[in-house]
């Protein structure tokens, strides 16, 4: 299964929810925020027999979204002193749909 940007950024620093900053923190809980209520939206439209399908408008906001966590935790690790690595981008094969399968 394809995974957001942030979720990679915590796996390549090893760290969980609970290790992050405050401000990386709220970040996560605004991308969770939003991820549940699209996929309270995908479960409301197959329970009324209709296909639902991410638009552009919401694909970019949970990207925009994921990639504020990593900006935070990017900002927590440098304040911390460690290595100075790129996020993960979002192109090559990144599969926004994966977590609602």
């Amino acid at each position: 299964m394809s995974k957001f940007p942030h979720e990679i950024t915590m796996a390549r620093y090893g760290l969980s929810s609970s290790d992050l900053s405050e401000e990386a923190s709220e970040a996560l809980d605004d991308f969770e925020e939003y991820r549940d209520k699209l996929s309270e939206e995908k479960e409301k439209a197959e329970s009324e027999n209709r296909q639902f399908a991410l638009n552009e408008a919401q694909r970019r906001k949970l990207l925009r979204l994921s990639q504020a966590v990593c900006s935070e935790i990017e900002d927590m690790v440098d304040s911390d002193g460690s290595e100075d690595d790129e996020p993960p981008t979002t192109q090559g094969g990144f599969d926004l749909f994966a977590w609602m399968k």
